[in-house]
């Protein structure tokens, strides 16, 4: 399970309490959205040479980090890739709240990404059962691709932490869908291993089996 990504698009910085844009000198769009990047194909490149390794990766919760107001002061990258103050922010630049806004290795090809889903405590019986949480990043990759590939419940999800060896605490995100879906795969694997001699199925078969 990978429960991190790229800082793409608006960012707010807690520490120094202010708005950042991470898109190129004059862009409206950050392009890290939906990119093959350098490191989408590396992450690809593993899985192919480790075909029992199936990588899960968060899809990112992008679709509420959308900066300031229009008027309101941020900051953004100049051209040596340093945040700087860019005065009071236009109306032009993207909120990040429309399709397209996975970032880098999220969209590569041979990785499960996991978006967050609503509960549904009854259970699945309907399409409309599945409602998308707010944050959720939506895809497609630039090239076309579907992502997320799959979704699992990402809200208000009970969760272990740091604190100590029996702390939990409530959060949500699709870093909270995404080790779910790792977890449950492994059950899978485990399932597989005891009817097959101990064998694990190739991550591209779990993959198949997932969507």
């Amino acid at each position: 399970n990978h429960s991190y990504g790229t800082i793409a698009g608006w960012n707010f910085d807690t520490d120094n309490n202010h708005w950042e844009w991470y898109g190129n000198p004059g862009d409206t769009v950050d392009y890290k959205f939906g990119y093959y990047s350098d490191e989408a194909q590396v992450w690809d490149s593993i899985a192919y040479n480790a075909p029992y390794y199936l990588i899960v990766k968060s899809a990112g919760n992008n679709r509420d980090v959308n900066g300031p107001p229009v008027g309101q002061p941020y900051y953004r990258l100049n051209s040596n890739g340093t945040l700087v103050p860019a005065g009071n922010r236009p109306a032009g630049i993207s909120n990040n709240d429309s399709y397209d806004i996975i970032p880098t290795y999220g969209i590569a090809k041979n990785i499960i990404c996991v978006g967050a889903v609503y509960p549904i405590p009854g259970g699945y019986s309907q399409p409309g059962d599945v409602v998308l949480a707010e944050f959720s990043s939506w895809g497609p990759s630039d090239d076309g691709r579907i992502k997320p590939d799959l979704v699992a419940d990402g809200e208000n999800v009970l969760s272990c932490i740091s604190t100590s060896n029996d702390a939990y605490a409530i959060y949500s995100g699709t870093s909270m869908s995404s080790p779910a879906t790792a977890g449950s795969s492994f059950l899978l694997q485990d399932y597989y291993s005891r009817l097959h001699s101990g064998a694990f199925m190739r991550s591209a078969t779990l993959k198949g089996i997932l969507i």
